[in-house]
């Protein structure tokens, strides 16, 4: 069962250090004081304080030391459990049951001397705790001097605590109308202002798996221990086609520490006595496998298989757009329910003659993969293929909308018994298929949840805190590598960031193939950097779309980059639902300014394609398409450069051109109050500056001259030397005589003979 941190990210498990009470004063300080007086006698407390200021302790409430425990099993060994509703875990004692097989993580504890200790959690163990029979995950404690019932178990077996005279009172299954297990938000939401705060007990929501789901979904679908794999039913076997006279690679391997090593020899006897791995004698590849440890701890295995995926012929990719698959999700959704398959390539059985490519050598034993490898370039479009495949002979109940991104699904619904149905209706669905879904990372029925690194809730998407966070955390860039690093990060969030092409501009500069693989940041590198890291401080919540109401789309270009941001009315505001910005090709960006705009909007309306899907959109700009398209004259652009743009702006039918001089250079919307600094969103003629822009001179003209001027005749020819250099030369004469130029020689390779060439053709052309 996964269960969020406490605040500080510390769990909050209260252990009975000493035999003391604590009660919460008004500043949230704790105040500790004895049970008992120093004669044994019990003595009265109260609020007030004495004239002394100190507290006078109570003799009304006598607490049994004993208990009260409930008795329970752990792997087979009775033990005595004290009912403790402060702690967030439950803890056992290795005293009592000896053996326990630890995860390899770790919990930090708060005690109530308010000391910070760490103490081991174990895997899922056998647990049978009044109507409860399940695996649970205990944090084992030996400093405490009995074991603990803490809010984890008490929620799961509906445990209640009455006190009363006699004593105190523990019932089991006391609420036949609770949440199946959970303890859940309220739906109302209610502010300080009606409900001020006076003092803070942390509680916490139980995200993991309910209790009655255990009923309902098939065991064999869960991976309880994180170790499981699946065998998905009814797939024909992975074949692996290898280029012609390609050389199979043998790579030495890495090195890898010793404690490292062994968790490593661990996963792989797994992987061979679940079928996924098998020894062999000798195979012609080697590629070299890695130990890469988790922030949990947990080791996984990873394998350089960059030799491997040069070698083999590649097939189309049929992976989704993450960024796309995101606006499937209703805007009126209110529930969601997330679902992970843990090493789910592993699922996916490989043809006897293709494992030989994935060998690897460990502890001078050789092995073969038996099913498709995590690191294979193809193996997320073979997956995410026969995943799908799977997933379109399934028919949700309650038609709630089923979102695919390889390996993790995404249920969202209206209501929350459609997402409870819906739930376990996919869960049972990919358990007779061969699937295994991690109970662990189960996110079940939840209002807001997480999903690609993306908060997702009803209406909205906002960028998830552990990606921010892990983004601040990144040191400005060296090499190259990092800056690669750092744009890849922040470019899968670059719908949240308006100008995001124009700031990162500095940096991908560094990015060239010949450039320096060490880097030192200029100064306009640096606040490139910077800027962006604030731009995802302040990233906004952005809207999901809702295809009752028409979409407008403000765009603009700026140093030439296509910058716009797709938008929805809500509440009688512009809301938006995604920013867009792309760099422009090298003859879009050589284009006069209105021209240039033309070819940004162009490429923004393709960018929104797949949000907008055909639906009305209003584009708003600062330029007068429809003429510029219909009545331009320029060798600029190329008919075939044209028609592309008039297709795309305006043969669209679903599109509606407005013009709009006003636009926030920072939001990209319009705000009237702000006082624009771009020149070209100012009102202007975009027909006439274009028309300026386009002549080489403005003195020439396409007509013939009324005034008798002089008339000169030029020609020039170029050709290259004998080292393959460029030589250019040109001649400008008139009818009574020549005046002789050359560009770009220091030494003349067009001697004399080519002027006097170049003036007898034109001699000849001229009239006697």
């Amino acid at each position: 069962m996964q269960l969020p941190l406490a605040p500080m990210e510390q769990q909050q498990v209260m252990l009975p250090q000493q035999v003391t009470g604590q009660r919460m004063s008004q500043n949230n300080t704790v105040q500790q004081f004895p049970l008992r007086g120093e004669n044994g006698i019990n003595e009265e407390w109260s609020d007030e304080s004495s004239d002394s200021e100190e507290c006078r302790l109570a003799a009304s409430l006598e607490v049994d030391q004993r208990g009260p425990y409930v008795q329970g099993k752990v792997m087979g060994h009775k033990v005595s459990f004290l009912v403790d509703t402060g702690a967030t875990r439950s803890t056992v004692r290795s005293a009592e049951v000896p053996k326990l097989p630890l995860l390899g993580c770790t919990v930090r504890v708060v005690g109530v001397a308010n000391q910070l200790l760490t103490y081991p959690i174990t895997d899922p163990v056998q647990g049978e705790l009044s109507t409860f029979h399940g695996l649970h995950r205990f944090v084992v404690c030996d400093s405490s001097p009995v074991s603990l019932l803490g809010r984890d178990l008490l929620c799961k077996t509906r445990c209640s605590t009455t006190c009363s005279n006699v004593g105190i009172e523990v019932q089991t299954n006391s609420d036949d109308e609770g949440d199946e297990g959970q303890v859940s938000e309220p739906e109302t939401e209610t502010t300080d202002e009606e409900y001020p705060l006076i003092n803070f007990f942390p509680m916490f929501t139980v995200t993991g798996l309910p209790a009655y789901l255990q009923g309902t979904v098939k065991e064999k679908v869960w991976d309880l221990r994180g170790k499981e794999v699946g065998l998905i039913k009814g797939v024909e076997p992975v074949k692996v086609n290898v280029k012609p006279n390609a050389v199979f690679p043998q790579v030495l391997q890495y090195h890898m520490a010793q404690h490292v090593l062994s968790k490593v020899a661990q996963l792989i006897a797994g992987f061979v006595k679940q079928g996924v791995l098998k020894e062999v004698m000798s195979s012609q590849c080697n590629s070299p496998i890695m130990g890469l440890r988790k922030p949990c701890g947990k080791v996984h295995i990873v394998q350089d298989l960059r030799k491997i995926n040069d070698i083999v012929v590649k097939c189309c990719p049929e992976v989704p757009n993450p960024a796309v698959i995101m606006f499937q999700v209703p805007c009126d959704a209110k529930w969601f329910t997330v679902v992970d398959l843990p090493q789910a390539f592993f699922s996916v059985p490989l043809q006897e003659n293709s494992q030989l490519l994935f060998s690897f050598k460990f502890l001078d034993k050789v092995y073969n993969w038996c099913r498709i490898p995590q690191g294979f370039s193809e193996s997320p479009s073979i997956f995410n293929q026969i995943l799908k495949k799977d997933l379109k002979s399934m028919e949700l109940p309650f038609q709630s909308t089923l979102v695919q991104y390889i390996d993790d699904l995404l249920i969202a619904s209206k209501t929350r018994d459609d997402c409870k149905y819906d739930s376990i209706a996919l869960l049972n669905h990919l358990g007779k298929n061969g699937h295994n879904v991690s109970s662990r990372k189960l996110q079940y029925c939840q209002r807001e949840v997480k999903y690609l690194g993306h908060q997702i809730e009803k209406g909205s998407r906002k960028l998830s805190r552990e990606r921010v966070t892990a983004l601040l955390q990144m040191n400005p860039p060296t090499t190259q590598r990092d800056v690669r690093m750092f744009l890849g990060m922040v470019g899968y969030c670059r719908q949240w960031i308006p100008n995001f092409s124009v700031i990162s501009k500095p940096l991908v500069r560094l990015t060239v193939k010949d450039g320096p693989d060490v880097i030192i940041l200029s100064e306009e590198e640096m606040k490139a950097f910077t800027e962006l890291r604030e731009c995802m401080c302040r990233a906004p919540a952005l809207g999901m779309p809702n295809y009752t109401k028409h979409f407008v789309l403000f765009g603009h270009e700026r140093d030439a980059c296509s910058l716009s941001v797709l938008t929805q009315v809500h509440g009688g505001v512009n809301r938006p639902v995604a920013y867009f910005s792309a760099t422009l090709d090298p003859v879009a960006a050589a284009l006069p300014g209105c021209l240039r705009a033309v070819a940004a909007v162009g490429q923004s309306l393709a960018q929104c394609e797949g949000t907008v899907m055909g639906h009305p959109l209003t584009v708003m700009v600062p330029h007068s398409f429809e003429i510029l398209l219909t009545r331009i004259k320029t060798q600029h652009m190329t008919n075939a450069r044209l028609t592309k743009y008039e297709t795309i702006i305006l043969g669209s039918p679903n599109v509606t051109l407005k013009r709009c001089t006003v636009l926030n250079p920072a939001t990209l919307l319009p705000n009237e109050n702000t006082e624009v600094e771009d020149a070209e969103c100012v009102e202007h003629d975009c027909l006439e500056v274009t028309e300026m822009c386009t002549k080489p001179r403005p003195d020439i003209k396409d007509t013939q001259l009324e005034e008798n001027y002089k008339i000169i005749f030029v020609d020039g020819s170029c050709l290259r030397d004998s080292v393959g250099v460029l030589r250019v030369g040109y001649a400008v004469c008139t009818i009574s005589g020549m005046q002789e130029k050359c560009l770009g020689l220091k030494e003349y390779i067009l001697l004399k003979w080519l002027n006097w060439w170049l003036l007898l053709e034109l001699t000849m052309l001229l009239p006697s």
